[in-house]
């Protein structure tokens, strides 16, 4: 588990395993609702309201708009090389080398991610919040 403050003061929690279930997740919630993908199993963003209400017929819609794209999601689960996402990013990396532009993730991005890896362990370590500068400034 990793908990960050931002600079604007908003608090983040992340939590990681390895040794669970086999999902690949992203959630962000909010006093709106709640931002999520599941890379095997989703299609797009899916958004959920803030009530309980809006969650169940969030889920009903998504398990009906999931029974027409089970061959596709069952070629994804399978191999997950198939997953949009790769494509595309090597798609943008190779442009960005063959028109000389500039790439995104960039440098910059890679040394804050292990910048932010390096801070979590040192925190685990000495028991304190460890404060990351910004490499780019």
């Amino acid at each position: 588990m990793l908990q960050v403050r931002l600079s604007d003061g908003l608090i983040v929690q992340c939590f990681f395993s390895i040794s669970s279930i086999e999902e690949d997740r992203f959630e962000v919630y909010g006093q709106g609702g709640k931002l999520f993908v599941d890379r095997y199993r989703s299609l797009c963003v899916e958004i959920s309201g803030p009530t309980v209400d809006s969650i169940r017929l969030g889920q009903l819609w998504r398990g009906l708009k999931t029974l027409t794209h089970a061959p596709y999601l069952l070629k994804k689960f399978r191999a997950p090389g198939h997953e949009p996402s790769y494509r595309e990013a090597l798609t943008h990396f190779v442009t960005a080398a063959r028109y000389h532009r500039p790439a995104s993730p960039d440098f910059y991005d890679g040394m804050r991610s292990l910048m932010m890896t390096e801070a979590a362990e040192e925190s685990a370590r000495a028991g304190r919040p460890v404060t990351i500068p910004d490499p780019a400034v």
